[in-house]
């Protein structure tokens, strides 16, 4: 799903900061890769074990995996990232799976003019 300026509804951003949202089933992976090698020019040939970790995390890990001793700037990357996750929206939702636990709400729209983005965190594991 994309968002034109124009949109009037709400929009909710959750961060999926432990795996337990989406599987993204190798969606994220591609996406990583793209960025990754966009950035810093080279392929991604490891990843380290990845869940429960936050992105800069996980960057500065994959970095380290592949010897780069300066990184671009983690928010260069996440600029990446995002475009790379934008470019696959349509497979995300074909081969993403929502996990059990995730609970489903629809907000309703507001009666302003613009839409309200709201951004927060979530987990299932306590």
């Amino acid at each position: 799903m994309t968002f034109a300026r124009s949109d009037t509804r709400n929009v909710l951003i959750l961060w999926d900061i432990d795996h337990t949202l989406i599987e993204t089933r190798g969606v994220g992976r591609e996406a990583f890769a793209v960025a990754f090698e966009q950035v810093t020019g080279r392929p991604l040939e490891r990843m380290p074990h990845i869940t429960g970790r936050t992105e800069p995390d996980i960057y500065a890990a994959v970095a380290a995996l592949h010897e780069i001793q300066d990184p671009p700037p983690f928010p260069t990357f996440a600029q990446a990232l995002a475009t790379a996750y934008s470019e696959r929206q349509d497979e995300l939702y074909e081969r993403g799976r929502v996990m059990p636990d995730t609970v489903r709400r629809s907000f309703p729209s507001p009666s302003r003019a613009r839409p309200i983005v709201t951004s927060s965190t979530a987990t299932t594991r306590f």
